[in-house]
């Protein structure tokens, strides 16, 4: 892995291990804690949509853009 996969995946780690050691794959493709975490790695680092979403298991890049912009229209 390179840096930048390497910082990422430590962001999704983090966010796991913080939640009880729960990782994605028994949860909905647009639970809220899933949403949250693919927010925080866009925002932090400059992974693709659709590495972000398939590491998060969210189905496709397309269900992670519309999960971010839902959340970018509540902050609004």
């Amino acid at each position: 892995m390179g840096i930048r996969q390497d910082n990422a995946a430590g962001h999704r780690r983090f966010a796991v291990e913080k939640r009880g050691g729960q990782d994605s794959p028994g949860r909905r493709n647009t639970d809220a804690e899933k949403t949250s975490i693919a927010a925080r790695l866009r925002s932090q680092t400059v992974m693709t949509l659709e590495w972000i979403a398939k590491r998060l298991k969210m189905r496709c890049r397309h269900a992670a853009a519309n999960c971010l912009k839902k959340i970018t229209k509540s902050r609004d």
